[in-house]
């Protein structure tokens, strides 16, 4: 695989029943020049071996000590080798088309240092 356009760091923390829909989102990108650094950090749950399961050269899991979110995706910064990072945590979802337009978009503004976009809230047991 050449290098990612983008580097997508998804800390992991006793969220095995969302992970696998974030994967899912991910796998389902229109872009596919992306690696995803699930950043293992002191789950309890079997959420990273469950996140394992996924066979996909460009997902890798990383295991940091426990030491929070923060140091979590440090650990996955240090490890990237993309042009561009995504955080992306254990219980987001992308749109399929979310890495494409943001690269697009960071394609249109050279100058830009960060990019960020829209986002929707939803809770536990709703349909939207």
């Amino acid at each position: 695989m050449d290098s990612p356009k983008i580097s997508i760091i998804c800390p992991l923390h006793n969220k095995i029943s969302y992970i696998g829909e974030t994967i899912k989102s991910v796998l389902e990108q229109t872009r596919e020049d992306w690696e995803l650094l699930i950043v293992e950090n002191g789950s309890t749950d079997g959420g990273a071996e469950f996140a394992a399961t996924f066979v996909d050269e460009r997902i890798k899991v990383l295991v940091s000590q426990k030491c929070g979110p923060g140091a979590a995706r440090n650990h996955g910064i240090s490890n990237a080798v993309g042009e561009w990072i995504l955080f992306l945590d254990a219980d987001d979802l992308i749109n399929p088309d979310y890495l494409k337009n943001q690269l697009a978009f960071a394609g249109q503004h050279s100058e830009a240092e960060v990019i960020v976009g829209q986002w929707v809230q939803f809770l536990d047991g709703s349909t939207e």
